[in-house]
C-alpha cells in the first residue's frame, strides 16, 4: 500500500518546556504510527538539548518519524522543499511565517494543511493568512468556534483538540502525602495547583479571591520563568499571600503529573475569550482526576462541563473566585464528582484520536 508522504514543518524551539513543543512532538508522534502515513519532522528552529532528550521530557520513547535539521529562514525552507520535491506530498504546519515555502510547496503541485491555532490579528499576520489561504488545501482548527468562524468563508476545515489526556504519564498510586514530601510542598494545606505560562492570564483576581478565601487554601504556581521569581514573590508580600503562594518554575512535561496528583484542586486562571483560546492545561488537569475551577469562554465549554467535571466561574470577579476556592474546600461531594468527571472526560482526548481526525482529514481531501 502506498503510504502518503507527510513533511511536519516547524521553527519552534522544541528543546523548550512548552505546550507549542509538546503538541508538535505528540502529534508527529502520533501521525507516525498511522500505516498509510510517512511522516518526516522538519525542524528549522534552533535546539539546545539534543532530539534524544527533548524525546524523553515530552515521554517520546520509540519514535517511528523521520528528522531533517534545516535552515530557519522561510528562503532557506523553499529552497529545501524544491530540492526534495519528490519525497513528500504533503506539507504540514501550523506557522504563518512560512507563507513562502507554502507557496513553494503549493507550485511543486504538493497538498498543503495549516493547523490553526488562533484567529491572525495584526495587521502584517492577516496579509500572510490571506497568502496561505490561497495556497492551502485544509485547515485543522482547534476548536469548534473557529471552525465556525472559518466555515463562513466555505473553506475545509476539520477539528482537532490542541491537545491531550496523557493517563500513562499519572502514578496514581503515590498518595498526595508522598507526592508533597517529594516536591517539598506544605502537607497541611488545601493546594490549589496553577500551571503553565502566566503572562497569558489575569491572574490579579484571582490572587485576590485567594486572599479572600479560606486560610487554609494555599496556591501553587507551576510554570514561572527563571527571572520571574523575584518579583512574583515581591507582588505576593505586598499583598500579605506570601505565605499561601508557592511559586516553582518550568519542569520538563513529563514531570508536571507529579505537581497536579499533589494537588486538591486545580485552578485555570481566566483568559481571553477568542475562538482559539483553548488552555491545553485543561487536557492534564482532567486527566489528574482533581477537582477543576476554570473561568469559561467558547472553547473551554467544548470540553469541560459545569458541575459534571469542573466548576466554572461565569465572571471571574474576586469574590466569583472566592466562593469557588471556599465551595470546593467545603464539599466533599462536589471533590469526588467533579474528580471522576474528570477522569471520564479525559478517555475522549488522546493524541491517536487527533492523529486519526488529522489523518482522515488529509487523506481525504
Amino acid at each position: 500500500m502506498d503510504r502518503t508522504r507527510i513533511f511536519y514543518i516547524t521553527r519552534a524551539n522544541l528543546s523548550l518546556k512548552r505546550a507549542h513543543s509538546h503538541n508538535i512532538l505528540k502529534t508527529v508522534e502520533a501521525l507516525s504510527k498511522k500505516r498509510d502515513l510517512d511522516i518526516t519532522l522538519v525542524i528549522a528552529g534552533k535546539l539546545i538539548k539534543d532530539i534524544k532528550t527533548i524525546c524523553e521530557e515530552n515521554n517520546i520513547t520509540d519514535p517511528k518519524f523521520r528528522l531533517e535539521f534545516i535552515g530557519g529562514s522561510p528562503l532557506a525552507i523553499a529552497r529545501f522543499l524544491d530540492k526534495r520535491r519528490d519525497d513528500f506530498d504533503v506539507l504540514y504546519t501550523r506557522e504563518l511565517g512560512l507563507w513562502l515555502p507554502i507557496r513553494k510547496a503549493k507550485k511543486l503541485g504538493k497538498k498543503i494543511f495549516f493547523e490553526l491555532h488562533r484567529i491572525p490579528i495584526k495587521v502584517f499576520e492577516r496579509i500572510e493568512w490571506q497568502i496561505i489561504l490561497k495556497n492551502i488545501k485544509g485547515i485543522i482548527a482547534i476548536t469548534n468556534a473557529m471552525k465556525n468562524a472559518l466555515e463562513a468563508k466555505q473553506f475545509p476545515v476539520e477539528v482537532a483538540h490542541c491537545a491531550a489526556a496523557e493517563p500513562e504519564l499519572f502514578d496514581y498510586a503515590l498518595s498526595k502525602g508522598v507526592l508533597r514530601g517529594k516536591l517539598n510542598l506544605p502537607q497541611d494545606k488545601f493546594l490549589v495547583c496553577s500551571m503553565g505560562t502566566f503572562t497569558l492570564y489575569h491572574m490579579e483576581s484571582l490572587y485576590q479571591g485567594l486572599a479572600l478565601s479560606d486560610k487554609r487554601i494555599s496556591l501553587v504556581l507551576l510554570g514561572a520563568k527563571d527571572s520571574e521569581v523575584e518579583e512574583l514573590k515581591s507582588k505576593f508580600a505586598q499583598m500579605n499571600l506570601s505565605g499561601r503562594i508557592i511559586v516553582r518554575t518550568r519542569v520538563p512535561y513529563r514531570e508536571t503529573p507529579d505537581y497536579l496528583l499533589a494537588s486538591d484542586a486545580l485552578v485555570v486562571p481566566e483568559g481571553k475569550n477568542t475562538p482559539g483560546f483553548a488552555p491545553t492545561k485543561i487536557y492534564e488537569y482532567l486527566a489528574a482526576g482533581r477537582p477543576i475551577i476554570s473561568y469559561k469562554n467558547e472553547a473551554i465549554l467544548e470540553v469541560l462541563e459545569d458541575g459534571k467535571d469542573a466548576l466554572l466561574i461565569s465572571d471571574p470577579t474576586p469574590q466569583a473566585w472566592k466562593n469557588a476556592f471556599n465551595r470546593i474546600i467545603s464539599d466533599e461531594e462536589l471533590r469526588n464528582r467533579l474528580s471522576k468527571g474528570a477522569i471520564q472526560k479525559a478517555a475522549m482526548f488522546g493524541w491517536q484520536e487527533r492523529a486519526e481526525i488529522i489523518s482522515r482529514f488529509v487523506l481525504n481531501i
